[in-house]
């Protein structure tokens, strides 16, 4: 129960950022399923499987995903759900620990979460970027496919007029 409220949760943050941005109306659907999801995955894979880098990078993944699915779906640009989408999962107790850490004079506890921020971090960035490449892919070999397409149709439509 704690993992679906949490998702939810994180879902209305999402929504609420991309309102203090104003991005689009038509965009919020989109933003508190790109959020939820994200959370969701994140959630599942730090409680369950105990993992750090991985939860963020495969979170971060699933929400360029969704992110990309949905800028196709309302005809917007997929940064507008990849940044409120990813806002639920910035690292943010992390950082604070580190700025007490130096605060209190603690440079031990501050360069363990600097470290921690800093992993998270990469996971997050690495994650938009291996979801961007695979939609970019992904595109362009629907154009591809679109040119074989038209090739193999105007090939045919020129052997039909000169055997007539």
């Amino acid at each position: 129960m704690n993992l679906i409220l949490n998702s939810i949760m994180s879902g209305f943050a999402s929504v609420g950022y991309s309102l203090l941005y104003r991005s689009p109306k038509k965009s919020l659907v989109g933003n508190f399923i790109t959020g939820a999801t994200g959370m969701l995955v994140y959630k599942i894979l730090w409680d369950q499987f105990d993992m750090t880098f991985g939860a963020y990078l495969a979170a971060s993944v699933v929400i360029g995903i969704v992110a990309e699915i949905f800028a196709r779906i309302n005809k917007l640009p997929a940064t507008v759900f990849l940044a409120s989408g990813l806002i639920p999962l910035v690292p943010g107790l992390a950082i604070y620990n580190m700025m007490n850490a130096f605060a209190t004079k603690n440079f031990n506890d501050a360069v363990f979460n600097i470290a921690n921020a800093g992993i998270y971090a990469l996971g997050l960035a690495l994650g938009v970027v291996l979801s961007s490449i695979f939609s970019k892919s992904l595109n362009n070999y629907r154009t591809y496919f679109k040119k074989v397409q038209e090739k193999r149709f105007m090939k045919k439509k020129t052997n039909k007029t000169k055997q007539k």
